[in-house]
């Protein structure tokens, strides 16, 4: 349907490499990009907002390519939200976002347009120009400063729409992330004692421990089949 009306599709990518030297970017405006040790961030204004879904569920995609980053996984934050986390190599092809305040920005703004549709369409009926202000406004012409009503509502989505269809600026990190330490994985984990269990509890004084009848039960049931 974008196509159809006229505009071209929306182009977006982003091509950075580990050393945090910008290769290409469509769409969009990067600024202070910045290395780390275990990677970089940079923020991005976008040129236009993402489109909506389609009626079948269709999200517009973004992606992101960061090339030459040492082996490892990789989290991507925007704002401090994780969008997406994915190998050096799987970044090094390109990464696909679909989701993240670029796109809630947009749904946002969707919602406030339908609102003020909405509102639109009840203050424009034929039947409020018939017995508001023509010749029926005997019966109705009181209900005029509802009309009045329904305009102020929709001026303030107008201001709404205005304010949600400029981009912001947004900070995008990736951090690598750390394997878990060799060091803190057990071995080996032991089968469960319950018996070493129960003779190593110690009970508070002033408080004693009851044992439920199925306990027991299951007590001599293995004691039977020992």
């Amino acid at each position: 349907m974008e196509a159809g009306l006229g505009p071209e599709p929306t182009k977006w990518n982003v091509h950075l490499t580990g050393a945090a030297r910008t290769v290409t970017v469509a769409g969009t405006t990067i600024a202070g990009l910045t290395a780390a040790p275990d990677g970089f961030h940079f923020d991005l204004t976008d040129e236009r907002l993402p489109a909506s879904p389609s009626p079948d569920g269709v999200t517009s995609t973004r992606t992101l390519r960061i090339a030459d980053l040492e082996p490892g996984r990789y989290r991507l934050s925007i704002d401090g939200m994780a969008i997406q986390s994915a190998t050096a190599d799987e970044w090094a092809h390109g990464v696909a976002l679909d989701h993240g305040p670029e796109f809630d920005q947009s749904e946002a703004l969707r919602q406030v347009i339908i609102e003020k549709n909405r509102l639109f369409f009840y203050r424009s009926r034929p039947q409020n120009e018939t017995y508001i202000y023509l010749f029926r406004r005997h019966e109705r012409g009181h209900h005029s400063k509802e009309i009045e009503r329904f305009d102020a509502l929709i001026r303030g989505k107008e201001r709404d729409i205005a304010r949600l269809r400029v981009p912001r600026r947004h900070r995008y990190e990736l951090v690598r992330l750390e394997a878990y330490p060799d060091h803190e994985v057990p071995r080996s984990i032991p089968a469960p004692d319950l018996a070493a269990e129960l003779e190593a509890l110690q009970v508070a004084e002033g408080f004693e421990m009851l044992r439920r009848v199925e306990d027991d039960v299951n007590d001599e049931a293995r004691e039977a089949s020992g």
